[in-house]
């Protein structure tokens, strides 16, 4: 019985000093006696928590707040504000503003759409010329297509409108130079109609012995200029006869125009000297800032404020030769209307190449809107050859400015001109061009035909011009078709600045708050 009582015992050992071991039995070896809580000490600490907390909501309340104060007062940010102030709809008209966009279409190399992007970088230093270092970061050559220019206004930007009996009285450009000024900035009414019979948009007067040397049979290539024509001595005096006969430029500066300094650019012969010409503002003589290239010599005249009427006048000696004039601002942008009649839109392919070049340049031209009908050769149903003329003129153009982007507004017209269409889709696409088809934006399907029978009339019975209305409704058409695409070109720059700058903002709020 011994070895089981021996057994026995140290197998109840062992239980015991497993379940010491594993916590399950706990001798009482003292007792402690726990002191108990004052409620007045338990108060104060609850209360003295509650308040850190507080004070940690505030203080990250504050942080957040200060962060919000320096993004919206940060440049950046008004910078970004004052863009898209766009936003705002530009349609008085309440019938238009359920009408839809049609986008500018591109090429499949986006070609036209790269060139465009460049110009609306300009447009960002225009508007916004504060900022032009930051926007000059953003892209190498902002101002590429004048950059050869010693004298660049790198604060200034024609577009120029080409096109025939549709945009005749100032129709359609006078719509958009509006609205752009008001977004861009500038003023005046920009190149003014030394060859246009019926354009009554502002008072040009020509007087004097002036000869108009445009393309004919004999000479269908020349010096002509970015209207096709010029104003030149009579053929007889081409010889260097001298002459007193003097050709004579009288303008009567718009009423809305006269409260703000205005500028007179002309575009001479490089041969033309001080003795020849004159302007005058009123009955004060101007002085010229000239800037010359080859061939060519580009005059500015400074119109004061309260001017009503200026002058030009020019001793028609050999070479006397005017080439362009306008009245415009020398900083924002000015949209140029070249109704041009009579050439199926051959305006540029008469031009010798460097002669159109340097013009172009001395003009600052950064857009260039291509708008004609194809006339006579549609109406004679002769698209082959439709075809290769304006393949021609554009692939011309685009070789005289490579880098300057050029949109092809597409015809509108009675009847079916979905095969019209097609060659001018072609033809800008094949160019690197940028295409608008204006059928589509004002209904297609015989649009015009319909615009003349609305009430009021939108266009002419005749179906060869806008009304007033009319014109003013297609400006805003294309108006917002082009801030389309500009707001998507702000968008992506907008997205990365805006991360760029919060990165720059939150390390210092984040150092605030540890």
């Amino acid at each position: 019985m011994k070895p089981i009582k021996t057994f026995l015992f140290l197998a109840c050992t062992l239980i015991i000093v497993a379940a010491v071991y594993l916590g399950v039995y706990k001798p009482k070896l003292h007792t402690e006696s726990k002191p108990v809580p004052d409620p007045a000490q338990t108060e104060r600490i609850i209360v003295a928590r509650q308040q850190a907390e507080k004070e940690k909501e505030e203080k990250e309340a504050q942080a957040v707040t200060s962060l919000i104060q320096r993004w919206q007062e940060d440049s950046m940010m008004l910078f970004y504000k004052r863009l898209y102030r766009l936003d705002a709809d530009i349609f008085e008209d309440a019938e238009l503003q359920e009408v839809p966009v049609f986008p500018f279409e591109y090429d499949s190399t986006g070609a036209g759409k790269y060139l465009l992007q460049d110009f609306f970088a300009k447009l960002l230093a225009l508007s916004n010329p504060l900022h032009a270092e930051q926007i000059a970061d953003w892209y190498e050559k902002p101002d590429f297509w004048n950059e050869d220019l010693a004298a660049k206004r790198t604060g200034f930007v024609r577009v120029l409108h080409y096109g025939g009996s549709l945009i005749e009285n100032d129709y359609v450009s006078g719509t958009l130079r509006r609205l752009m000024q008001e977004d861009f900035g500038g003023a005046g009414v920009g190149l003014l109609p030394l060859f246009q019979t019926n354009a009554n948009f502002i008072s040009v007067k020509k007087s004097g012995k002036w000869h108009i040397s445009q393309p004919n049979k004999k000479m269908p290539r020349g010096n002509f200029g970015i209207y096709a024509a010029s104003l030149t001595p009579p053929p007889v005096n081409a010889l260097g006869q001298r002459t007193k006969d003097k050709g004579f430029i009288h303008i009567d500066i718009p009423e809305k125009l006269r409260q703000r300094t205005l500028f007179l650019e002309g575009v001479f012969h490089d041969e033309i000297s001080e003795k020849q010409l004159q302007v005058t503002a009123g009955k004060q003589k101007v002085a010229a800032q000239v800037v010359e290239v080859p061939g060519q010599q580009h005059r500015t005249y400074t119109l004061p404020a309260g001017t009503q009427e200026a002058e030009l006048s020019l001793t028609l000696s050999k070479n006397a030769c005017l080439y362009a004039l306008a009245l415009n601002d020398t900083t924002g942008i000015c949209v140029d209307n070249m109704s041009v009649k009579g050439y199926d839109g051959a305006v540029f392919s008469p031009n010798n190449r460097r002669f159109l070049i340097n013009q172009l340049t001395l003009l600052n031209t950064g857009l260039v809107l291509y708008q004609f009908d194809g006339s006579p050769l549609i109406k004679n149903k002769d698209y082959g050859n439709y075809r290769i003329l304006l393949m021609k003129e554009l692939a011309y153009l685009r070789m005289l400015m490579p880098q300057t982007p050029v949109i092809v507004i597409g015809t509108a017209s009675s009847g079916d001109v979905n095969l019209i269409l097609d060659i001018q889709r072609e033809c800008a696409f094949a160019s690197g061009c940028v295409f608008w088809n204006l059928d589509q934006a004002l209904g297609g399907n015989n649009a015009l035909a319909r615009w003349a029978e609305a009430q009021p009339a939108l266009v002419s019975r005749n179906l060869s011009h806008f009304t007033p209305r009319g014109a003013d409704w297609v400006g805003k058409l294309f108006y917002r078709s082009f801030l389309h695409e500009y707001r998507r070109f702000l968008l992506q720059e907008r997205k990365r600045t805006i991360l760029q700058r919060a990165r720059q903002l939150m390390p210092a709020t984040q150092n605030r708050l540890s």
